[in-house]
């Protein structure tokens, strides 16, 4: 049994109150009526008379508590048909690293653990649910381990370090096998790494070896011999921003861009891997140890004294916690509107909705279902399928007791309810005896009680195979309720799909783009609403670029895009970060023979330019 929605006492309070002030007046204007009825005595009102005035006061209270629940129904129902993550609750994310097993052989081949691998955590000082987590990358285990890592902040230094005189500092990182055999047994041509730290240590690093790099250079670790040597490797990319290393799921009816906005703004530290490409000539010297070298254009003396070992994680990946699982029967009563769904009614605190994707419907003494479609999904069809559902969510209602016992911190949750229709014959529906649900479903507040590094916390892969332990280094962050319920949602509603044409004003005023960033902060993220703040100017030029991965001369025609930011609005050196993910955004927007390309200027002197992006989406 569910607790009673708080909202109905204060909607009877307020209609008794309008009765008896009624009452009082109709009283004054016709005493004699009023005298007959037994209105007439306020102080001393007919017991008789009070009771049928708070009963009409209850039964007015839950139309009025209906009324207002209409506005709510009817956004969440279009916005499950268009956006459906909307209406979907925010699951605790993290990061991982993975220790492969040292020495072990089978490593040389460099396995995988597969994207959307579960890491399940526990407390061995709490008999709790596991909590479960999917991985959000693939992450191939390689018997290397980081044994150095400097900032080379001179020129002289990175000539001694390469052999070369390109940058004006570098950073390096030294390798060495975990195995026997030595670095050309290993079939590897690119390297995973998490920028990892604390202040603006992570912040810098990704902002040089993104936007103010060379090509790497793979040398030897003996400088100092005959044979010293390095060989050209390739580029530093970005690596978190493609739909393969996305955390929340994919849905062909959003725009995909939201789901970037809807992870940074879950957690940042989400974006911070790189990728280092090239690397096969390299390692191909077979030598045991080998140090990476990225040259870079300018040097940030504050990195120099600050760059550590720990700022970089190999074998890392983010984390989420939803996974799949067949939801517990949902009983269908005559004389009911809709139906609580429940994933486990035995631990019914341990667990929460994300989203639906199989219902089906059994009647009595038949073993056989019936599928159940979405009653707003855009392929339904009418004629051939009698039966349909629709959602409702709304915030768990927590008992008395738990009420008492919360903190203001304690993260409550939805609920989600399931209403059955059958438009082509109403009949169907009497003769639906449960429902079989299977979908999406996070462990509710659980992750919220982990905490890195804590020595009772123990995380384990589904198949340990080739994996010696597993290190929860950032996170778990705090899951968050639907952005669709309440206020928020014809805000949201009216910031769907408006092209990269509709941010930018001829003014150069960015208020659109910070409405549409608006929408995705807690109250709880002041800094990240500072960022926001520090994007003072948005400008849109068409330009003219020849076409890219096309082997003729052609050209296309596309948008640059200036986005001015206030340096001073970041902490931590977050610029790069946030605009990064930003402009992204913006491209996502271009359409197909077309392209959008992001420059970035800083009030303190700096700029960054993205490459051109071809557009994804096709025109209509």
């Amino acid at each position: 049994m569910t607790a009673i929605d708080p909202r109905l006492l204060q909607h009877y309070n307020r209609e008794l109150g309008y009765l008896r002030r009624q009452t009082a007046v109709f009283s004054e204007d016709h005493g004699q009526v009023a005298g007959r009825l037994g209105l007439d005595a306020p102080t001393n009102p007919d017991p008789h008379v009070e009771r049928l005035l708070e009963g009409v006061a209850y039964l007015n209270a839950r139309v009025r508590l209906k009324l207002d629940d209409q506005f709510p129904d009817f956004t969440q129902y279009l916005l499950d048909a268009l956006y459906p993550q909307y209406v979907s609750p925010t699951p605790a994310m993290g990061i991982v690293t993975l220790t492969p097993t040292p020495g072990e052989a089978a490593l040389i081949e460099g396995p995988q653990v597969k994207r959307g691998s579960t890491v399940f955590a526990s407390l061995s000082t709490e008999s709790i649910t596991p909590v479960e987590f999917r991985t959000g990358q693939d992450v191939t285990l390689w018997p290397l381990k980081l044994v150095a890592a400097d900032y080379l902040a001179t020129r002289a230094a990175v000539a001694t370090a390469t052999g070369t005189a390109v940058g004006e500092a570098a950073l390096r990182l030294r390798l060495e096998m975990t195995c026997d055999g030595n670095l050309a047994d290993l079939a590897i041509d690119h390297l995973d790494l998490f920028i990892d730290g604390a202040e603006d240590v992570p912040g810098r690093l990704l902002h040089q070896l993104l936007a103010e790099s060379y090509p790497a250079l793979l040398c030897s670790v003996d400088r100092g011999r005959r044979n010293a040597w390095n060989v050209a490797a390739g580029s530093v990319e970005s690596h978190g921003l493609g739909a393969e290393q996305a955390l929340l799921p994919a849905d062909l009816r959003a725009f995909r861009g939201y789901r970037l906005l809807a992870e940074y703004y879950a957690m940042p530290e989400k974006f911070r891997f790189i990728r280092l490409t090239g690397l096969r000539a390299g390692f191909a010297r077979g030598e045991r140890q080998i140090d990476i070298v990225v040259p870079l254009k300018r040097c940030v003396p504050a990195l120099a004294a600050a760059v550590a070992i720990d700022n970089f994680r190999l074998h890392a990946t983010p984390v989420v916690n939803l996974y799949k699982r067949h939801f517990d029967r949902v009983p269908v009563e005559r004389g009911q509107a809709d139906y609580l769904v429940l994933a486990d009614r035995s631990r019914l605190q341990d667990h929460e909705i994300y989203g639906l994707t199989n219902v089906s419907a059994y009647r009595t003494g038949d073993s056989a279902g019936m599928a159940v479609q979405p009653l707003y999904a855009r392929n339904a069809e009418r004629g051939d399928q009698p039966l349909y559902y629709s959602l409702r969510r709304r915030l768990r209602r927590m008992s008395e007791a738990e009420r008492r016992r919360r903190r203001e911190s304690d993260y409550i949750g939805s609920e989600t309810w399931i209403a059955l229709s059958a438009p082509g014959a109403p009949g169907v529906v009497d003769d639906i005896a449960e429902l079989a649900v299977e979908g999406w479903v996070t462990n509710r507040a659980l992750p919220t009680r982990l905490r890195p590094g804590a020595p009772d916390l123990v995380l384990t892969l589904e198949d340990m195979a080739n994996v010696d332990g597993v290190r929860m280094i950032r996170g778990p962050t705090r899951p968050q309720p639907p952005l669709g319920l309440g206020d928020g949602a014809w805000r949201i509603v009216s910031h769907l799909a408006p092209g990269n044409r509709g941010f930018a004003r001829s003014d150069g005023s960015p208020d659109v783009l910070l409405d549409h960033l608006r929408l995705y902060l807690r109250d709880e993220a002041p800094a990240l609403r500072r960022e926001i703040q520090g994007i003072t100017g948005l400008n849109a030029a068409l330009v003219t670029r020849r076409a890219s991965g096309v082997s003729r001369l052609a050209f296309e025609r596309g948008e640059q895009l200036t986005l001015t930011i206030a340096a001073t609005a970041f902490e931590a050196s977050t610029a790069y970060l946030f605009t990064m993910v930003v402009a992204r955004f913006l491209a996502e927007f271009a359409t197909v023979n077309s392209f959008a390309e992001v420059v970035v200027k800083s009030d303190d002197g700096l700029s960054w330019r993205w490459p051109a992006i071809s557009g994804p989406r096709p025109t209509i």
